[in-house]
């Protein structure tokens, strides 16, 4: 079977037929979900220092709070993560066709972004945390797939520099 007739024959089952078709091509996938997982659970867990707020730790819950808040003018934030999404999706056959195994260098950048949180963390400022989480995801898409696959996502990460919330909050009327 060609590359061609492999592609009509996986799209050809509908999207969930497809998704496991390019999935089941990727290596180290188990992998790759404990390592986001434990990423993504720290930023649940030590998301922001909340002690001030008297509120949850959780990054995700900081995040919705901003961007359900119409002061902040940052409800399109909830959409980011589809569109990147949907992009990865878009771009599906060269992801695959960049896979090069583990990339030990990702561990540098997965390490700055780690310093990153923990400076947001300290200075209580978790917009830092929230590129660092996003950074540290798309860091760890090159430890295990290596730099072709960090090219091919770059683009779909960095649109998640648009759903950071940059209002302060309310403004004070006189």
């Amino acid at each position: 079977m060609h590359a061609n007739e492999e592609g009509e024959a996986a799209s050809s089952g509908g999207f969930g037929q497809e998704l496991r078709h390019y999935w089941g091509k990727l290596p180290d996938r188990g992998i790759f979900i404990v390592l986001i997982a434990a990423w993504c659970l720290l930023f649940y867990y030590c998301g922001w220092t909340s002690a001030i707020a008297g509120r949850t730790s959780s990054l995700y819950q900081w995040m919705w709070i901003k961007w359900t808040d119409p002061a902040n003018d940052a409800s399109h934030g909830k959409l980011i993560p589809w569109v990147v999404l949907a992009i990865i999706w878009l771009r599906r056959r060269r992801l695959i066709d960049s896979v090069k195994g583990v990339w030990w260098p990702g561990l540098i950048g997965l390490g700055v972004a780690l310093l990153l949180h923990v400076v947001g963390y300290l200075v209580q400022q978790p917009r830092f945390s929230m590129v660092a989480l996003f950074f540290g995801g798309w860091n760890l898409i090159g430890l295990v797939w290596g730099p072709e696959a960090l090219k091919v996502t770059f683009f779909p990460f960095f649109l998640f520099g648009f759903c950071v919330p940059m209002g302060g909050g309310r403004l004070r009327r006189s």
